[in-house]
Formats: C-alpha cells, sequence, structure tokens
C-alpha cells in the first residue's frame, strides 16, 4: 500500500486528522509524528493526551530533534568515534547516499498544504531547488505517478467563513490548478468577512473589533503602534478576527489584481486564512478591488 498524503486548506483539520489516526491504530502500534514549528509539537502533544489517552508507543518530535536523536547520535559516533555533532550540513554528499537498498516498509502519512509553504526545514539548500516551498505539489504528483504515494485534496474549512475562504482561493494563480475551497463556518456575527480599511481609520477599527494584526517582518506597519505577529509565526494559530497591514505586492495584487510569486502568495494565505469571521486589509486607494471599504459609524 502506497504512502498516504492529505492536502488540506487552511482550516481544513490537517491536525486533527493526524490525531484521529493515531487513536485508531493498535495500542501497540510504534507511532512517530514529526513537525516542523514548536506550536505545532505542544498542539499535538495536548490533543493526543486528551483524546487519545496515554499512547506509550506514539512520539512527538521536532524536526530537529527527530534528526539528532535518529539519526545523529545513534550513527555519526560509529562513523566519528570520539567526536561531538555540532550541527548538520544540508548540502550533503549524495555520492555517500545509500544504494542497493530495499525501500523502507515504514508506513508515512502526511499532511500539509502547499498554500501554506512559508517556512523551510533547509532554506539555504541548492539541491532540489526547484522542489521547494510551494513547488513541493510537484514533488509530491510526481511520486503519486510512480506509485510511491497517494494523494487526496481535502477542500472544506471549518475556520473561516465563506467570504475569506473564497478570497483566499484568489491569492495564487489560477495556474496553480487549486480546487475551490468550501467554508462549514455559518457562524454569524455583527461584523464578518473582507474589508478594506484606510489607514486613518485603523485605530478605530482594533478599538471596536480587536482584531490580532499581522504584518510580514518587522519592518512593516512601524506606522502602527498595535499589538503584531508576523506572517509566519502565525502559521497553525486561529483568530477571531485579522487585520493585516499588507506589503507593496500585497498591495499591487488588491489594487491592481497582479499575481504574487509563490512563496509571498504563501505568507499571505497563511495571514488571510488565520480569520475565523472577518479580515481587514489596510489599503488607502482599493485601485480595481471590489472588497467593501470599512468606516466609522
Amino acid at each position: 500500500m502506497p504512502n498516504h498524503l492529505s492536502l488540506a486548506v487552511a482550516g481544513g483539520r490537517k491536525t486533527q486528522g493526524l490525531v484521529d489516526h493515531c487513536k485508531a491504530l493498535p495500542s501497540d502500534r510504534r507511532v512517530l509524528v514529526v513537525t516542523f514549528t514548536q506550536t505545532n509539537q505542544q498542539e499535538l502533544i495536548h490533543r493526543l493526551r486528551a483524546q487519545a489517552g496515554d499512547l506509550h508507543k506514539t512520539e512527538v518530535l521536532g524536526w530537529y530533534t527527530f534528526l539528532l536523536r535518529h539519526f545523529a547520535k545513534p550513527f555519526l559516533p560509529i562513523k566519528f568515534q570520539g567526536e561531538r555533532v555540532g550541527g548538520f550540513n544540508f548540502e550533503g554528499r549524495p555520492s555517500l547516499y545509500a544504494k542497493g537498498r530495499p525501500n523502507s516498509r515504514i508506513d508515512v502519512r502526511m499532511v500539509g498544504d502547499v498554500r501554506q509553504a512559508v517556512l523551510s526545514t533547509n532554506p539555504r539548500g541548492q539541491k532540489n531547488k526547484q522542489y521547494g516551498y510551494a513547488g513541493a505539489l510537484e514533488w509530491f504528483q510526481e511520486r503519486e505517478k510512480g506509485g510511491l504515494l497517494s494523494i487526496d485534496y481535502a477542500t472544506i474549512t471549518y475556520r473561516c467563513r465563506t467570504e475569506i475562504a473564497s478570497f483566499s482561493d484568489t491569492i495564487f494563480d489560477a495556474s496553480w490548478g487549486f480546487p475551490g475551497t468550501t467554508s462549514e463556518n455559518h457562524v454569524v456575527t455583527d461584523h464578518d468577512g473582507v474589508f478594506l480599511v484606510h489607514s486613518k481609520h485603523v485605530d478605530q477599527y482594533v478599538e471596536r473589533y480587536r482584531p490580532q494584526c499581522l504584518r510580514s517582518t518587522v519592518a512593516s506597519g512601524k506606522e502602527f503602534t498595535l499589538d503584531f505577529m508576523n506572517f509566519k509565526v502565525s502559521k497553525g494559530a486561529t483568530f477571531e478576527r485579522v487585520l493585516i497591514v499588507p506589503t507593496a505586492p500585497i498591495k499591487a495584487f488588491i489594487q491592481n489584481e497582479t499575481c504574487l510569486e509563490a512563496t509571498p502568495a504563501a505568507a499571505f494565505y497563511v495571514a488571510v486564512t488565520r480569520a475565523k469571521q472577518s479580515l481587514a486589509i489596510v489599503v488607502d486607494k482599493p485601485g480595481k478591488s471590489k472588497l467593501p471599504v470599512w468606516v466609522p459609524f
């Protein structure tokens, strides 16, 4: 049976899917759950304990801890006796890769969303650069064609309202071929949807709706005295309401329908899809945008 990959949209219950899978396995099955961010590690540990009880043979590790514990520590002392491992060289030497070995019989189950590919385990590496970040989709599809992987696409979000989900679908150019997102969030509040907010109205908007404010980096949004969180740091989080201070490319996307490059698009997608009920973007001149403009009342 091939390994399995579920590509789920933001809010598609990817983490819960892993928890449910672990719960359904026999209690004596050895399971390793590997994730990248510390936020996801803690969330997985919490949910497994709360929902699956004491799974003594299920271990949750971060990517680098996994490499150190299961590769560096057990094997490198044999190769380099008496030496201490100081780190990893991710450039690698392909000539040292094992050849002629049978495929692993470990069942690999993966969840993710290439649209949220804002973090890299090796951002400086040059090997297979074309498969980095959002380009990973092509790599997965090649493995599926070779019979090594089965892929399913989960297109339902339980987080974002329809207006937010529909807007998020426009961030990536249609040539990517991503399926549309369907929302199962039918909650109605006094402020739902996607809005543009003029910079002079930002303070009033924040005072009224208390959104989580997001920006690309610490260099963004310096004209505002707001409690910001960076796009990448927000990955995996959920907020009732979000306000985004956009970068210049994001403004061009909104005002002129200019397509974003893959990595900036992924970062913007992450920021947009943190919101459950409302999303506001600080733009003074709407341009071609048909998004409603919020004004104080």
